[in-house]
């Protein structure tokens, strides 16, 4: 897998979906999109996701009404690290592996 980019500089966000609700393009990290674009799909509302970049565990966070759901399809909880916020999931994709601290 090649190198994610920078926290923040958001150099590897692509597109993944037009929002029904607002016409606005939904973007993601680039080794999320394939796992986003499925769970909209399914009818799950995601409304923030991280790959992580290699640095820290990426998350997805959908709405409360969904956690059920995500459960259901096996994805796992995770407590909010941050500021990232509530009812986030760990993502199944093949993504940039945090690092071990030295």
């Amino acid at each position: 897998m090649r190198d994610c980019c920078e926290p923040g500089t958001y150099g590897c966000y692509v597109t993944a979906f037009i929002c029904e609700c607002c016409n606005h393009p939904v973007v993601v990290d680039e080794c999320l999109r394939a796992e986003i674009e499925w769970l909209h799909r399914q009818g799950i509302r995601t409304i923030g996701c991280c790959c992580g970049h290699g640095k820290w565990s990426g998350y997805i966070q959908v709405l409360q009404d969904d956690c059920e759901r995500m459960e259901q399809m096996g994805y796992v909880r995770q407590e909010p690290e941050g500021d990232i916020g509530q009812w986030c999931f760990g993502p199944k994709s093949e993504r940039p592996q945090a690092k071990e601290a030295e």
